[in-house]
C-alpha cells in the first residue's frame, strides 16, 4: 500500500505502529510518500490533516491488536519519503525507527524498539525501556529516559538530561547544561565544552573530557570507586569569579575520572 501526497513543505508526521520497522528518508523533491508492506499493511491507516497549528500527517495501525499491542504487526515496514524540516512524533511497542537526513524535531516511544537518526535540527525527546538510541547531532534539547536501553549521541547543542536504570549513556560533545543520572549502566562524555554538569550513578563509571586550559570548577566524589584527574590544578581558586564549565560527579561505587582532551579549543 502507497500514498503519495502533493506537499512539498514541513510537516508534522504522527506515526502510531504497534511492531516492525519505521524508515523516514528527508528528500528534496517534490511530494511527500507513505509506503507500507506486511501482513496486516490494510490495517495500517495513512491521512493528512490540514490543521491551523500546522499539517499534519497521520499513519496509524487501526487493526484489531489480539492479545495486546505488541503480537501483531512483527512484519510491518513503513517507509516515508518527506520534506526538510519535517518533525516526527512516534509511539510503537517494538518497532525500530531510523531517520535519514535532518528533521525539525523528534519525538520516539517505545517499549523494545530502537532508534538511529542522522542530525535533528531542534530537539529530540526518547523514552524506551529496552530499546537503543543513536544519533549524530542534536541542534537543540535532548531528552531521553530509559530501563536497560543504551544511549550514544555525537553532538547535544542545547541541554540535556537523561536518566536510565542500567543502560550506558555516551555522548561525544555537550553544549549547554547537562544532568545525567544511572543506577548501574556508566557514563561517557568525551567532551564538555560548556555550561554546568551534573552525573549521579551508584554501580557505574563516570569519564569525562575536559578541552586542555578550560575553566572548569571541579566537585568529584565517588564512596568506595577510584577519582582521577589528568587536569593540572589552577594556582588560585576556581571559585575567584565565574567559571565557564561546572562539572558535578558522584557515584557509589564507580570510578570517576576526568580526562585532559588536547588539540581542541573552546568553541
Amino acid at each position: 500500500m502507497q500514498n503519495h501526497f502533493d506537499i512539498t513543505h514541513p510537516l508534522t508526521a504522527d506515526v502510531r505502529v504497534p511492531a516492525g520497522r519505521i524508515e523516514v528518508r528527508v528528500h528534496d523533491e517534490s511530494g511527500t510518500t507513505v509506503r507500507v508492506d506486511g501482513a496486516r499493511a490494510d490495517d495500517v491507516a495513512i491521512e493528512f490533516e490540514d490543521r491551523p497549528s500546522g499539517d499534519r500527517l497521520i499513519v496509524e495501525y487501526r487493526g484489531k491488536k489480539l492479545f495486546g499491542w505488541l503480537s501483531v504487526g512483527a512484519d510491518l515496514t513503513v517507509t516515508m519519503d518527506v520534506p526538510a524540516g519535517t518533525s516526527l512524533d512516534v509511539s510503537t511497542g517494538s518497532a525500530d525507527l531510523e531517520v535519514k537526513g535532518t528533521v525539525a524535531e523528534l519525538s520516539y516511544r517505545s517499549g523494545s524498539g530502537d532508534l538511529r537518526f542522522d542530525d535533528v535540527s531542534a530537539s529530540v525527546v526518547a523514552k524506551t525501556a529496552s530499546g537503543d538510541v543513536n544519533g549524530e547531532e542534536i541542534g537543540g534539547d535532548l531528552r531521553f529516559h530509559g530501563a536497560s536501553g543504551d544511549l550514544s549521541v555525537g553532538r547535544v547543542s542545547g541541554s540535556t538530561a537523561c536518566r536510565t536504570a542500567s543502560g550506558d549513556v555516551s555522548i561525544g560533545r555537550t553544549e549547554g547544561d547537562t544532568n545525567l543520572a544511572t543506577v548501574s549502566g556508566d557514563v561517557t562524555v568525551s567532551v564538555l565544552a560548556d555550561g554546568k554538569t551534573t552525573i549521579r550513578g551508584v554501580s557505574g563509571d563516570v569519564e569525562v573530557g575536559i578541552i586542555e586550559g578550560a575553566d572548569v570548577y571541579l566537585d568529584l566524589s565517588s564512596t568506595s570507586g577510584d577519582v582521577t584527574c589528568d587536569l593540572e590544578a589552577a594556582s588560585r581558586s576556581t571559585m575567584d569569579g565565574d567559571v565557564r564549565l561546572v562539572l558535578e560527579a558522584a557515584t557509589v561505587s564507580g570510578d570517576v575520572r576526568v580526562r585532559k582532551v588536547t588539540g581542541l579549543r573552546q568553541a
